[in-house]
């Protein structure tokens, strides 16, 4: 209903939703009437998509997250493809931002929990104003897309026709920031394992999109700064962000380069394993790009490329998993404790012990989420088969889950071959992986209030 100022008022029902559950809520519903729509006009003709792959795919590119049960490029319409586009294009800068920026342009005003709803989706420090950042977010999107757009169509105009060239480098320029897996390709990009147009585009995409749009902005007016000769000092929140990056980058690549030269079957130079492991690395944590064959890959490798899955992007960007910061939160309590010291610190300052709890949190609810979704899958797509035949099938399985929770979209080839019931876990997988296992949990259960009491303290044995 109007008020007095002809404004927009959210009715009762709406103000008493939490900002969690608000973000919950603009995520279901996307993810719904993108089934529908894949669902009227995804497939090509003659091949309707179903209802169980229409949610999965809406889930997967809403999530940005990139795992597929049919063929993008060939098994969905030109119109099926432009709705995954959209989804992904909607999911990556978030439900809340295209709504809050509708609403600004057209001249209304943003309430304090419309505010909250947006700080919570973007992990913002409260201090930073939302107007002036959702105007951020849509210029950074729009520029950094189109600079990589424009990239990838002068190296695919040489491969195909100038208006499938156009169209594949909107796609993935688009794709590859949002840090959704999803290509035209059949093979992703294992046709193009050492160019470098091709590969370092699509990395600076997707290391663009994981940074997250806060440390972008301070990135910027760092950088203004010390063109005008001024000194400004980047937020410890971004210094944690870029060299913890950085450092996965490097150690992943190294780590790849090192366990996939130890594959008997490995015939390629060491030269041409650079930058496909570098690439790797920078794909596997977030976006599910590949220009190695996933089905070549050593034991080592998976287990790395799950290590790096699980840690995932940074905070308030379009990438998954339990967040750069987190983890880093971790490695420096552990170096606390290992030192015999109470208090994590990080680059001379102590971190408060709320966000190291809630960062043990959101780690534990991660790891008990696969954990839960790897024994459904063990149960739906594994019961009445022999033992010896299944073992390898635990890595498939357990690769895909994280992958998904992580929001990467890296498959070992698992997922098409899923019965019903294990596409529908994936599809939770996602969900709960682009929301956060946190937010999740407080969206279902509500934000309890603190006990007015505390008990008695008791010590027990650890370790």
């Amino acid at each position: 209903m109007p008020n007095r100022e002809g404004l927009i008022t959210p009715n009762l029902s709406v103000k008493r939703l939490s900002p969690n559950q608000i973000i919950f809520l603009s995520f279901a519903g996307a993810i719904a009437l993108g089934a529908v729509a894949l669902r009227l006009a995804g497939g090509q003709a003659g091949q309707p998509v179903g209802w169980v792959d229409a949610l999965f795919t809406s889930t997967s590119a809403t999530c940005v997250t990139g795992l597929i049960v049919r063929d993008t490029g060939t098994e969905f319409s030109r119109a099926g493809q432009l709705i995954i586009l959209a989804l992904i294009q909607i999911g990556g800068l978030g439900i809340i931002t295209f709504s809050s920026w509708f609403l600004f342009m057209l001249g209304r005003r943003i309430t304090l929990s419309e505010r909250s709803v947006v700080a919570d989706s973007f992990g913002l420090p409260a201090h930073l104003t939302v107007r002036r950042l959702l105007g951020r977010v849509i210029i950074y999107t729009a520029i950094i897309e189109a600079a990589g757009a424009a990239l990838l169509f002068a190296r695919f105009a040489f491969d195909h026709p100038p208006a499938y060239a156009l169209y594949a480098a909107i796609f993935h320029s688009i794709a590859a920031f949002c840090n959704a897996g999803f290509s035209l390709f059949r093979n992703s990009f294992c046709d193009y394992p050492n160019d470098p147009v091709i590969n370092f585009t699509i990395m600076a995409l997707i290391v663009l999109g994981g940074l997250g749009f806060y440390v972008l902005e301070e990135i910027r007016a760092c950088c203004l700064a010390r063109w005008r000769g001024q000194c400004r000092r980047m937020s410890l929140h971004t210094r944690v962000v870029v060299r913890t990056t950085a450092l996965l980058i490097v150690v992943g690549a190294v780590a790849i380069y090192v366990l996939q030269g130890l594959n008997a079957d490995c015939a390629e130079p060491w030269y041409a394993r650079i930058l496909p492991a570098l690439f790797q690395s920078v794909a596997t944590r977030t976006a599910g790009f590949n220009t190695m064959d996933m089905g070549t890959i050593t034991n080592g490798t998976a287990l790395v490329m799950i290590l790096l899955m699980f840690i995932g992007a940074s905070p308030g960007s379009t990438g998954g998993g339990i967040k750069t910061t987190t983890f880093a939160t971790l490695a420096a309590l552990f170096v606390a404790r290992w030192r015999g010291r109470t208090d994590a610190e990080i680059g001379g300052r102590r971190i408060p012990a709320d966000l190291v709890g809630k960062a043990m949190a959101v780690s534990v609810g991660y790891l008990s989420g696969i954990l839960l979704c790897v024994m459904v899958l063990q149960i739906s797509e594994l019961t009445g088969q022999p033992p010896e035949r299944v073992r390898g099938a635990f890595l498939d399985l357990t690769f895909e889950t994280v992958s998904a929770f992580g929001t990467v979209g890296l498959s070992l080839g698992a997922t098409p071959y899923l019965t019903p019931l294990g596409k529908l876990v994936i599809t939770i997988a996602m969900f709960i992986g682009r929301v956060g296992p946190l937010a999740f949990a407080l969206t279902l259960i509500g934000e309890r209030q603190g006990k007015p009491y505390r008990y008695p303290e008791e010590r027990i044995l650890i370790g």
